[in-house]
């Protein structure tokens, strides 16, 4: 029975330090998504103002795109941005508390958050979810307090 137990949190703690890993890896690949966005966002702005320079294109642009829209996705494209960045260091957060063993809670909600991040976030979310319920990953995370 010892031997079972003592195998279980081998196994435990071999899956909690591979979610950190993998939480680590998903944090930096979404602050890295988050560069591409604003790097994205800098691109259209200098073709939506490109295309004003030349005379033929400025009558087209004028009477085809409804600039007093730009303010509205300048402000979604900032919210997503900062939801983004907010979830990339969450995710980075998340995987240092999982190698501390601290914070379950925290490390639980990120993985809920995660879980719509199809496909790749969910098989995260909800493999972490798994793992940090059962007993004796509860067991060590009461004991680290």
């Amino acid at each position: 029975m010892n031997e079972e137990i003592s195998k279980q949190t081998i196994v435990d703690n071999e899956h909690i330090n591979l979610l950190s890993l993998f939480q680590l890896i998903s944090g930096i690949f979404t602050l890295a998504w988050s560069v591409f966005m604003v790097l994205y966002f800098g691109f259209i702005i200098f073709i939506i103002n490109l295309g004003g320079k030349f005379d033929a294109a400025k009558n087209q642009i004028d009477s085809e795109f409804p600039f007093q829209f730009m303010g509205i996705i300048i402000i979604v494209w900032i919210i997503c941005l900062l939801i983004a960045i907010a979830l990339g260091i969450a995710k980075i957060f998340s995987s240092k508390f999982l190698k501390q063993r601290k914070n379950r809670t925290f490390s639980i909600v990120i993985s809920c958050i995660e879980c719509f991040s199809f496909p790749y976030g969910t098989l995260l979310g909800v493999l972490s979810i798994i793992v940090l319920n059962r007993d004796n990953v509860k067991n060590v995370y009461h004991d680290q307090e």
